[in-house]
């Protein structure tokens, strides 16, 4: 008959190290990989880096890209306000980023408003959190060219597209068109072509070298916020010391 094997006595002790002190203090000993918000986070990041690498990819095949017209803020932005105004704000947005919607809900009109009042000058940088993004971000300055840029900007983000369900048709970003008034086969054929696509993979690149990984991101005078929707107290600190 075989003889059972004795029984290690080890295996009775009671848990030490770390583990222990975790259940004592109520905390769980998961590692921070396995916890849902973490992984969350870490893919959002990881998606951004993964477009800013393609965008870089592509840039390098697609030339310098057409840089448009009507482009004359810093780097191409499109702009808004006074060239003189004090405080110079920087948006690096996407129209298809749910964030980026919110922003442009929330913060982006109160910008605006201080955009009319001479305090401030907005700079806007096409930008992409998705591939599924581009065809509305080259639309976007499509509509620039027309002179339209904000109104299809602010019908862009009227009408986002629900979460991971791909990207507008040229077709129906032609109709948007329509809806703010641009009835130009121009606008048609840009949109379609993708005229401005390797110009949204340079912004793309450019937001990259500035350190940018997630969007919205916001410069206010040059200097990045790690909140972007505190966006509003550090301008109103701008326009304080400029006084």
């Amino acid at each position: 008959m075989a003889k059972m094997q004795a029984r290690d006595p080890r295996l009775n002790r009671p848990p030490t190290g770390p583990n222990r002190a975790a259940r004592r203090r109520g905390k769980s000993s998961r590692p921070w990989w396995r916890h849902p918000a973490a992984i969350l986070g870490l893919l959002v990041v990881l998606g951004v880096i993964g477009v800013l690498i393609q965008s870089h990819r592509s840039g390098r095949t697609s030339g310098t890209g057409q840089r448009p017209a009507h482009g004359q803020g810093p780097g191409g932005s499109e702009v808004i306000g006074a060239a003189g105004a004090p405080v110079l704000v920087e948006v690096y947005s996407d129209f298809e980023c749910r964030r980026c919607g919110q922003f442009q809900r929330t913060v982006e009109p109160q910008i605006r408003k201080l955009v009319d009042e001479g305090k401030v000058r907005m700079a806007y940088y096409v930008s992409l959190t998705k591939m599924d993004s581009l065809t509305s971000a080259n639309a976007s300055i499509c509509a620039g060219e027309q002179g339209a840029f904000w109104p299809y900007h602010d019908y862009l983000f009227a009408y986002q597209l629900p979460e991971n369900s791909g990207s507008r048709t040229p077709d129906q970003l032609i109709q948007f068109g329509r809806q703010v008034g641009i009835n130009s086969s121009a606008f048609d054929a840009c949109v379609k072509d993708g005229t401005y696509n390797g110009w949204v993979y340079q912004i793309n690149a450019q937001g990259g070298a500035r350190g940018i990984r997630i969007l919205p991101a916001i410069f206010v005078n040059g200097r990045v916020l790690s909140d972007p929707f505190s966006a509003l107290t550090t301008i109103q600190e701008a326009l304080k010391a400029q006084r």
